[in-house]
């Protein structure tokens, strides 16, 4: 009869230390879970390397906030601004401040035709968007600085460094009736400061490329 009780007594505290258990895991669960931590964006700085999702280039100009701006492409390309046999001259191109608007109006007409406008937009692909070739004064920006964006285009597998010559802009000379003349930047080393910075060239001359977008 002893044994029969503390079996008893033993199962009886034994159920409550699992019943207690059970409550407390019951409870533990039902707890709320803590709030999701405030997304912060990265910061940027002139000359860091982006690369998200699928698009990368070079930071060289940032809106305030330092967590938006916009990128230059990490290679260029070599071609005409126009098709010396099937491009209209007369492009409407005059925007030197915002090349999207230049890259619309040569979509109107037939991009095929303006090699350097295809060599940037054919980074557009997929989910990628925005890329287009610079206006002057955009263009203007990256020259400024464009040794020090070197710096960190040579420590980049994909990266070319900008040659020191001319490279084009999307801002056509427009000047009727010929139209057969678009602005190109001198891009020049740091330790050489003559002549102009940018010069009216034959649209069906072949120079440098580079594309931007913002992000």
């Amino acid at each position: 009869m002893k044994i029969k009780v503390r079996k008893t007594a033993w199962f009886t505290a034994t159920g409550l230390c699992l019943v207690m258990v059970g409550f407390f895991i019951a409870v533990g669960c039902c707890k709320p879970p803590p709030p999701p931590q405030p997304y912060t964006p990265k910061k940027y700085v002139i000359g860091n390397h982006y690369n998200v999702n699928g698009v990368q280039g070079i930071v060289y100009k940032l809106n305030e906030g330092d967590t938006s701006g916009m990128i230059v492409s990490l290679d260029e390309g070599y071609c005409q601004w126009a098709d010396s046999l099937n491009a209209n001259f007369e492009t409407n191109t005059r925007d030197g401040q915002d090349g999207t608007k230049n890259m619309e109006k040569i979509k109107e007409l037939d991009i095929d035709n303006y090699p350097a406008f295809k060599w940037c937009d054919e980074k557009n692909s997929g989910s990628i968007n925005g890329w287009y070739l610079p206006a002057l004064h955009e263009l203007d920006e990256i020259r400024k600085i464009a040794n020090h964006l070197n710096d960190t285009l040579m420590t980049i597998k994909e990266g070319v460094v900008f040659k020191l010559t001319y490279h084009w802009s999307s801002t056509g000379a427009d000047i009727f009736p010929e139209c057969t003349e678009a602005w190109i930047i001198v891009f020049l080393s740091k330790d050489i400061d003559m002549g102009p910075t940018s010069l009216q060239m034959p649209k069906t001359g072949r120079y440098f490329v580079r594309a931007v977008r913002s992000f």
